[in-house]
């Protein structure tokens, strides 16, 4: 108790050092926490994927234009198929549209849409706030909360239907905001059997049995070869846990608002600046408080002489 109140004196006696010290001390403490949780939220991107080790996504590499895509294509050689049935457990498609519009009463409304496939809920969990995560029928949907406030207010959105490439879909679930970061910003999904062929080339995702190689696979697949077209294309396959630090594909107008990428090397700078600060909060302090100690040494010197 007699610490407590010399401490509570010489504090008292020292205000301006007092001051000084604590907003030093405070402000690099509340800067590496915000970037501690920034660093965070990247490091946990996705983490609502299941088993995102086993998920593989293949990069499409069309002579340097690298986008995620789909394997099945019309190959004209017979060595082209990378990964065997046996190996893969199940798959999904998926058809991303970035600000396409959507008509609700006859306003338009421009949405990133996901067309998916019904094992979509496989893959990753959602959580849903209203209505079923159900995507059977051709015609369903099903909204994000966020995005079913600026169409619906307050209403229930359960059941409302939407009309997209001239056909109507219902919603039939409403997703709620997620506790991580996700790659993918998507505002409604619908079925991937709601259009029989969509106008843009579609991603795989495979989930695949542990233990495939896939070092192995690549050094075969990484090879240019050519289809019907005459394309030159390669395939990369890499964890779905791995893509949103893939900093070979590129970021065009295509995916830039319904995909979102990380950078290592800018996580590595700011764990850098966030140990940075730390070490100036904390030598700061110290360094004030000692010169402070010296001058009451000084005084209290002077004074018994």
């Amino acid at each position: 108790m007699r610490t407590l109140k010399y401490a509570w004196r010489f504090l008292m006696r020292s205000k301006s050092y007092t001051i000084i010290n604590l907003l030093g001390l405070a402000f690099s403490l509340a800067c590496s926490i915000i970037l501690i949780r920034y660093i965070h939220r990247e490091l946990t991107v996705d983490a609502h994927s299941v088993d995102p080790e086993h998920i593989i996504i293949p990069l499409r590499d069309m002579e340097g234009n690298i986008h995620p895509g789909s394997l099945q294509q019309d190959w004209t050689e017979a060595d082209s198929v990378y990964i065997l049935d046996h190996q893969i457990v199940e798959q999904c498609r998926l058809m991303l549209q970035q600000r396409d519009n959507v008509v609700y009463e006859n306003s338009n409304y421009a949405m990133n849409i996901a067309a998916v496939d019904s094992t979509f809920f496989h893959f990753f969990h959602y959580p849903i706030v209203a209505g079923e995560a159900s995507l059977e029928a051709p015609n369903d949907a099903i909204i994000t909360q966020h995005y079913a406030r600026n169409i619906f207010g307050k209403e229930n959105p359960i059941g409302k239907v939407l009309e997209y490439y001239g056909k109507n879909i219902t919603i039939k679930g409403v997703i709620g905001e997620l506790d991580c970061k996700s790659l993918l910003q998507f505002d409604i999904l619908v079925s991937y059997r709601l259009i029989e062929r969509w106008q843009r080339m579609d991603i795989s995702l495979m989930r695949i049995l542990p233990g495939v190689n896939l070092d192995k696979i690549n050094k075969i697949s990484n090879v240019y070869r050519k289809d019907k077209r005459g394309n030159r294309i390669r395939w990369k396959f890499i964890a779905w846990k791995d893509l949103y630090w893939e900093n070979s594909i590129g970021h065009d107008d295509d995916y830039d608002s319904i995909m979102q990428f990380g950078n290592r090397t800018h996580l590595y700078i700011l764990s850098g600046v966030t140990i940075l600060l730390l070490l100036v909060g904390i030598l700061n302090f110290i360094n004030i408080y000692m010169v402070f100690m010296m001058k009451r040494s000084k005084e209290y010197g002077v004074k018994k002489v």
